[in-house]
């Protein structure tokens, strides 16, 4: 029997799927070059797509005498707004097939006494100064195949393109199939792939760790060929608490999960790990709804009590919160999609330079009873497309009402098919507070900030966000008072230049 420093270093690499993968067949340099010129065709007829167009410098700045100021910041919104998400769509000119491919572009809003400024850079991880250096793409990515791609971790390839927090007095970027980043915390700069112990080097980290109210770092990784599904606990200060290998086989894919006081909650989609169905690592993810899902409910204290309850097939990208009520009923609100074509198709055919198509999601609030293994839901919003759900940061796993999230309304106007509006949901009352953004801004997804900066939740504090308008070719910074969306923004800054569409971000207090 292998030990089990030997078996975890194989399942770093295996958990991928990326042994084997030659990368000879599907996306050679000339299906990479051919895409980038349908990218400028498209892009010349749908102006929107400017989103997915790639940075061209490596780094951006400005400071505050050359952002465009309107409104007032709020003197007591003081930190770092920090976003991450793929940016570097071209290698010298061969474009990657996938939205999720790109190299990841961290960028900071600097808030103090009333001035904002800002910062940004694609992450130059050893990938990106390989790749610099050689003048083309030298690594297989999410669903693209390099002709030649030799990997030996799925740190060799690692963007840390999806999403970036501070914990432990580090500043992180995030992807899922490898570590989080250590990045310099004033330059954005790489530091170093986060080892949290010798044998979880390389191991998949997810984008989307929970933060419990005690300081806890709850995360996990999927390891779909070897069947498993890595639960991290992270100490207050950075450290490894534990680790636990939990049996999911056929391992599905899995972005987001979920804690509440006493249980961590994976929401097992039926889009599952199969090797033989493709090349590349989305390829091999086959959608089986026939078989359904599963919701995997683990005790925190004792992760050896795991309970599983049946659920119909839908996919999520991402949960808003959940908490367990008196009764032990576990609940929470989510995006549901009736399967991940949005992922299979339509972040394909941006990078093609094509209109996206697929099913949105509704918004939806759940109910999940372990004693007696059932399952119950009510949809909330359903009709426009909805995504991105965030809640107050210190209400996480315990109960709360109040969601904002992007909507993507047809009827609002916009020039384009993304999202046009943000709203502010309150689950028990069905009251929406939205703002609809101009007709040429897309909206990337909002972070609610507590005026309070602690665990109970009044209602008041602000509301950040990023647009896009891809007329003007700016990006700007939106502040909103959080118990007043349909007011409209209280401050905007217009940076000098345009960003591509990001993903993920925080707000990290000064």
């Amino acid at each position: 029997m292998m030990d089990r420093r030997t078996f975890m270093t194989s399942l770093a690499v295996a958990g991928l799927g990326l042994t084997g993968i030659s990368g000879a067949a599907l996306a050679d340099a000339n299906a990479m070059r051919h895409r980038a010129l349908n990218f400028q065709i498209g892009l010349r007829e749908r102006p929107w797509l400017l989103g997915w167009q790639t940075l061209e410098a490596p780094t951006v700045a400005a400071d505050s005498s050359e952002i465009q100021m309107e409104g007032r910041i709020p003197a007591a919104l003081k930190g770092d707004f920090c976003r991450n998400g793929p940016a570097g769509h071209e290698v010298f000119g061969h474009r990657y097939r996938h939205w999720f491919d790109g190299d990841g572009l961290v960028h900071r809003f600097r808030l103090e006494d009333g001035t904002v400024r800002h910062e940004g850079r694609i992450i130059d991880t050893p990938k990106w100064r390989a790749e610099q250096a050689a003048f083309r793409p030298l690594y297989d990515a999410f669903d693209t195949d390099v002709d030649g791609a030799s990997i030996s971790s799925p740190d060799a390839l690692n963007p840390g393109n999806i999403s970036i927090i501070r914990h432990g007095g580090r500043l992180l970027a995030l992807w899922e199939g490898g570590s989080a980043i250590e990045l310099d915390p004033e330059t954005l700069a790489f530091r170093d792939f986060v080892t949290l112990s010798p044998e979880a080097r390389g191991m998949p980290f997810s984008a989307h760790p929970r933060l419990d109210r005690d300081g806890t770092l709850w995360s996990f990784g999927y390891a779909g060929y070897a069947g498993k599904i890595v639960l991290y606990r992270v100490k207050p200060d950075g450290g490894l608490h534990s680790l636990q290998l939990l049996d999911v086989a056929p391992t599905p894919m899995v972005h987001d999960f979920l804690i509440t006081e006493r249980h961590v909650v994976f929401i097992l989609a039926p889009w599952r790990y199969d090797r033989s169905a493709g090349t590349t690592f989305l390829e091999r993810h086959v959608w089986q709804p026939e078989t359904g899902g599963q919701a995997l409910i683990i005790d925190k204290d004792d992760p050896s009590q795991r309970r599983i309850v049946e659920l119909p097939a839908f996919w999520v990208y991402h949960f808003g919160n959940a908490w367990e009520d008196a009764a032990g009923i576990i609940r929470f609100d989510y995006c549901r999609y009736a399967d991940p074509s949005m992922t299979t198709q339509a972040f394909r055919q941006v990078m093609n330079g094509e209109a996206p198509t697929g099913t949105g999601a509704s918004y939806r609030s759940a109910r999940i009873d372990p004693a007696k293994g059932s399952f119950s839901e009510t949809t909330l919003i359903d009709g426009p497309a909805t995504e991105f759900p965030r809640v107050h940061p210190g209400r996480i796993g315990r109960r709360t009402d109040r969601a904002v999230m992007l909507l993507a309304d047809p009827d609002a106007g916009a020039e384009h098919p993304l999202f046009s509006t943000t709203a502010m949901v309150d689950q028990e009352t069905g009251r929406i507070d939205a703002f609809v953004h101009g007709p040429t801004e897309i909206a990337e997804e909002a972070v609610l900030v507590p005026a309070d900066g602690g665990d109970t939740d009044s209602g008041a504090g602000w509301v950040l966000q990023t647009v896009l308008d891809f007329a003007a070719a700016r990006t700007r910074l939106k502040i909103f008072d959080a118990t007043d969306l349909s007011s409209g923004p209280v401050a905007v800054a217009t940076l000098p230049y345009a960003l591509p569409a990001g993903l993920h971000g925080s707000f990290m207090k000064a």
